[in-house]
């Protein structure tokens, strides 16, 4: 699928050939008007004028992409991971608690709930309770179960089911704050409307009917967390609810998620997230043994989970870099590790600290790469199926350093009561064994976070194996430009074609940007899934090269062949060859240099792509924004976003050129823009040529 881009209108020196431009234009909407493109020429005195019109050409999938291209990761599938033999399963069972270990403490231990009880926001909890109270359970139909099938809308039938484990939750709260068993009824008549639902999982995970009346099951996202809320719950409350109540609730939870889980592995016949390890891995991994670990069952068993955790865990943690950054971004960082650092704190506590996961040089790394990734003012690079406006998890940053024995964590802030992380499948209240739990935790020994830093942080981080680069403007008195700036490639979990992508803060904007992720429809992850222009690289600030946008697929790739860093100055230069296939192409070349801010200026960050083609082709790249764009004249543009501007000056050595404006549409909402798109299109073809877009706060310096 393509879109057009809209006709441009070019003003053209009648006498000279060559294109010129002297009228103002504010580009307002992805869908407005036809705009006037401008184009420089320095060294010729403008004569006469005349408007010519100019249509930019279609833009066009890779060759060979023609057909769609579902999303091809470029990790090798893995083995199953092994059954744990009996010898090793018994020797964990030595070092398990008595006791199973739950999420905190049980509520009839008041000298616990009570000091929550007196805390603040406790009436705030019990009030979302009352709330609860009066809301209904909602129904789960198989309407709306096949609102997926048909339209592809996943959104109707999570929220469903999502409401009745939110509602279950804030009840279950606020019964074990007041224990006054005001809340038990409708936690029971809750509870049992869970049990008797034909499926925990959602028609996104696997959406045939057999699914929707549980008839069959499917170990995923929403099922794993469900079962160990269920757990937790069920563990807080056991003195209050009835004890046939609680032992359908342990059955079901074995028989829908635990049974299938250890049969999987048994028998070698597992999910693909066991072998293909990404977020799923960790959040379903970490949250069936969460589950294992707090209902009653035989030690052996509650062993052999742990021995399963630390292969499957294991490879989630074997899925980041050795730098500790995750190709999924630090959205699915918070979710995936979120729950490994859950797994761990059961799993330490239930074998007295003698299995703890955190122990290990590479983990450490990963709990404190979501830092290092900060472009400035919180704002962090949304490349991939990462929101905008993403964020990692703070709380999961704090817990981590305190575990780590670094300094500036206070204790107090994990002894509070809350109502926990809710997640779009369903209430997390196990999250509450760090968040509310956490503050009696024992450090982990001998890790030192300078240790691992190798620049100047105010400067710069650089994750070379990662091949994303983070310049930053050093110590300041006035705002400066921030830059994110990625590399790698198209086959990385929750991949677009953004190959030499980035995003340029300043104020605390994102002025110029990736536009990162949409909500997820059925074709999201479909061969589809490149159709549209937020997925693929038409929607990225990256060229095209012979009107055809980057290819998809790990083979896609780009190459860093320098990166020199200064006290001043900075640059990277990156060869996108392989990440396009198209016609005639010999060389793409895109060069970054990012100057700070000094005596000369308020700094400066310029990319240059240059192109050689055996034969001559078009050529053009683009800027994108969540803002607006205003062409000041002939050779410069105005990006605002929420009242912060940056100016953009275009420099094609003398080649003429035009602008066009477009939107950048997803899915989700097919008509309307996620982002705007300006491209920057070389009117004629050419055999080699180069494009310059310099930016700047100033105009002055652009």
């Amino acid at each position: 699928m393509t879109r057009l881009s809209p006709k441009l209108f070019a003003t053209a020196l009648a006498t000279l050939g060559v294109l010129s431009g002297c009228t103002k234009d504010t580009l307002e909407s992805p869908d407005s008007a036809p705009v006037t493109p401008v184009a420089q020429s320095t060294e010729t005195q403008q004569t006469a004028l005349e408007v010519a019109e100019f249509e930019a050409p279609a833009y066009l999938p890779a060759l060979g992409d023609e057909n769609g291209s579902k999303p091809n990761r470029q990790h090798k599938r893995l083995p199953p991971p092994p059954a744990p033999k009996r010898a090793e399963i018994e020797k964990i069972a030595k070092l398990l608690t008595k006791e199973p270990v739950g999420v905190g403490a049980p509520a009839s231990d008041r000298q616990v709930w009570d000091k929550f009880a007196a805390q603040p926001q406790a009436k705030d909890l019990i009030a979302k309770a009352e709330k609860a109270l009066k809301s209904p359970i909602v129904p789960l139909t198989a309407e709306l179960w096949q609102q997926y099938d048909k339209t592809g809308d996943r959104v109707a039938y999570q929220n469903a089911s999502s409401s009745r484990y939110n509602r279950l939750r804030d009840l279950a709260l606020g019964e074990a704050l007041e224990y006054k068993g005001r809340f038990l009824p409708a936690i029971e008549e809750n509870l049992t409307a869970i049990l008797d639902q034909g499926s925990w999982s959602v028609p996104a995970h696997g959406k045939t009917m057999d699914v929707f009346e549980g008839k069959k099951f499917v170990v995923e996202l929403a099922s794993c967390q469900l079962a160990w809320t269920l757990a937790t719950i069920d563990y807080w409350l056991a003195d209050e609810l009835p004890s046939d109540l609680r032992a359908r609730t342990k059955t079901e939870i074995e028989r829908r998620v635990l049974n299938p889980y250890l049969n999987a592995i048994r028998t070698g016949k597992v999910p693909g997230w066991m072998t293909k390890p990404n977020n799923w891995t960790a959040v379903c991994g970490g949250a069936v043994t969460g589950a294992a670990l707090t209902l009653d069952l035989d030690p052996m068993v509650r062993a052999e989970f742990i021995a399963d955790a630390e292969v499957i865990l294991g490879r989630y943690i074997g899925s980041f870099t050795e730098e500790g950054v995750s190709e999924e971004g630090v959205g699915y960082w918070s979710y995936g590790f979120s729950h490994f650092l859950y797994a761990s704190e059961i799993i330490r506590r239930s074998t007295g600290g003698a299995i703890d996961l955190l122990d290990d040089e590479k983990v450490f790394r990963i709990s404190q790469a979501p830092i290092s990734l900060e472009i400035s003012d919180r704002v962090y690079g949304a490349f991939g199926d990462q929101s905008a406006n993403g964020k990692p998890s703070q709380s999961l940053l704090n817990f981590s350093a305190l575990r780590y024995g670094l300094p500036g964590n206070d204790p107090a802030q994990f002894g509070q009561i809350e109502t926990g992380s809710t997640h779009p499948l369903g209430a997390q209240a196990y999250s509450l064994i760090v968040r509310s739990f956490g503050e009696d935790t024992e450090p982990v020994e001998g890790f030192n976070a300078q240790a691992s830093i190798t620049d100047d942080p105010a400067l710069r981080t650089w994750f070379p194996e990662s091949e994303l680069y983070i310049f930053r403007p050093g110590q300041t008195d006035a705002p400066a430009m921030s830059m994110a700036m990625r590399i790698s490639n198209n086959g990385e979990s929750h991949n677009h074609n953004d190959i030499g992508s980035y995003v340029i803060v300043y104020k605390g904007v994102p002025v110029l940007l990736d536009p990162g992720m949409e909500r997820y429809t059925a074709k999201s992850f479909s061969p589809q899934r490149y159709d549209v222009a937020l997925n693929n690289s038409y929607g990225h600030p990256v060229p095209l090269v012979a009107n055809r946008m980057q290819k998809s697929g790990p083979e896609a790739s780009g190459e860093v062949i320098s990166a020199v860093r200064g006290d001043q100055t900075d640059t990277i230069t990156v060869d996108l060859t392989e990440a396009y296939r198209a016609p005639d192409l010999d060389q793409l070349i895109r060069t970054m240099r990012y100057e700070r801010p000094g005596k000369s200026g308020s700094g400066a960050i310029t990319l240059t792509d240059c192109v050689t083609y055996s034969q001559p082709q078009n050529f053009s790249t683009a800027l994108i924004t969540r803002g607006t764009f205003e062409i000041l004249d002939n050779a410069t543009v105005k990006v605002t976003d929420k009242g912060v501007s940056l100016y953009v000056t275009i420099d094609t050595q003398g080649q003429p050129f035009a602008f066009a404006q477009d939107g950048v549409y997803g899915f989700y909402r097919p008509e309307k823009a996620v982002a705007k798109r300006l491209g920057i299109y070389l009117v004629n073809p050419v055999k080699s040529a180069c494009i310059s877009i310099s930016i700047s706060p100033t105009p002055s310096d652009s």
